[in-house]
């Protein structure tokens, strides 16, 4: 009988002591920090929503608290990194469990102009247009911005999927600290990146068998390396030239594609261009620092070899964040403006016919004769009505167990 109290006492304290070290441990989605920044009440809100020039749906019924995370996601190295993001928890009372949307902003280069600065635009209208209405919203920064180190992998899908992945986890962590329920349900949308983002997201949501109730893609470069490369090229808009060179910085900064920049951009610009994407500046400035069109900024040999050799090493590297040849499971809406130029409509033509003709549950839903700007609000205001249409199908209360963490105040 002392024999089998020892070995007990003595798996008791290993089991004690295992448990310390893992949830010391560090992991994926970890939320090591959240601080409220700020209370937006619902006449905050409504005054929000007439500065946008947003009028009628939505009914601004809730208002909202902001919080900024920062959470652990793996870096380009596959090592446990620090990021950071924003939460937008909608003031209900009573209390009851909440649909959850992930939302994914669209390109930004200025370090803190990301989501988890309550100022940024697409928090706002993250908060007008969803929180407002009684959805929790989660918005990563993705690697490179906010808290996080080094230069932002632009629309590489691996890096894009992980750290909105775990950005989704730490926002449940929060909300379960928070003692605030979620009804299982899992939205996503996103706008021009943020659409590329939210595609990358759902496959790997699909990949992981964690089901979502619907997405909506909007506006975003899911055929990288042809229609939106490509073609910028070949009818570039006003922001090309700056859209092209993040991508061409970004993917060697992944692929490690050139020894030199010389290779691919003009000698005048060469040394100099890593600077103006080192997180201080926004992409305005950076547009009016360079040339209006790609031929000025980048040698013609690189420029020739990307439209005509399909094994040109930077085509290749865009191919592999394609994102229009799959087929989801879950129910996706694409919305797109006609008159994109800085993202073609045909983009999401392409993509939609391609993922229906393997069988996939999705639609195009045409905004009209909308630029890129102007296609924005029109475009998150149509997946919020088609959210609520789905919103209530399928409730199950989830939690995050055994995550701890200092809650800032």
């Amino acid at each position: 009988m002392k024999r089998e109290l020892r070995s007990l006492f003595v798996l008791s304290i290993c089991l004690f002591f295992s448990n310390s070290v893992f949830a010391a441990t560090p992991f994926r989605g970890e939320l090591v920090q959240a601080t409220s920044v700020g209370v937006l009440s619902a006449e905050n809100l409504t005054v929000l929503k007439e500065q946008f020039h947003i009028k009628g749906f939505p009914r601004i019924i809730y208002g909202v608290r902001f919080h900024k995370v920062i959470y652990r996601t793996p870096d380009l190295t596959g090592q446990l990194s620090l990021a950071s993001g924003m939460v937008i928890e909608p003031l209900l009372f009573p209390k009851r469990p909440l649909p959850l949307i992930s939302y994914q902003h669209g390109t930004k280069t200025k370090r803190e102009d990301g989501p988890s600065n309550r100022s940024n635009r697409e928090t706002l209208l993250s908060a007008i247009v969803y929180a407002s209405g009684g959805y929790a919203v989660v918005l990563a920064d993705y690697l490179g911005l906010g808290v996080s180190p080094g230069l932002h992998p632009y629309l590489h899908v691996e890096t894009q999927a992980s750290s909105t992945v775990d950005m989704l986890d730490a926002g449940i962590a929060l909300f379960d600290q928070l003692e605030i329920k979620l009804t299982g349900e899992i939205f996503l949308a996103g706008y021009s990146q943020g659409g590329h983002v939210t595609a990358a997201l759902l496959k790997k949501m699909e990949e992981l068998k964690r089901p979502v109730i619907a997405a909506a893609p909007m506006a975003g470069p899911y055929d990288l390396s042809d229609l939106s490369v490509k073609g910028a090229f070949t009818k570039p808009s006003v922001s090309t030239t700056s859209y092209a060179a993040y991508l061409v910085l970004a993917m060697n900064n992944v692929y490690k594609l050139y020894s030199s920049l010389r290779e691919v951009v003009q000698e005048k610009y060469a040394d100099h261009l890593p600077d103006l994407f080192d997180g201080t500046h926004d992409l305005a400035e950076i547009t009016r620092a360079l040339p209006r069109r790609p031929e000025g900024l980048f040698q013609s040999t690189f420029i020739q070899s990307v439209l005509n050799n399909p094994n040109d090493t930077f085509y290749l590297a865009l191919k592999k964040n394609n994102l229009y040849d799959w087929a989801p499971v879950t129910p996706v809406r694409f919305y797109h403006g006609t008159k994109d130029l800085d993202v073609p409509y045909e983009v999401s033509v392409k993509t939609y016919q391609h993922m229906k003709a393997l069988g996939a549950n999705v639609e195009l839903i045409d905004m009209g004769p909308l630029n890129h700007i102007a296609a924005a609000i029109p475009s998150l205001l149509a997946s919020r009505k088609w959210f609520d249409e789905l919103r209530g199908n399928r409730v199950q209360v989830v939690s995050a167990p055994f995550l701890f963490f200092p809650l800032a105040q």
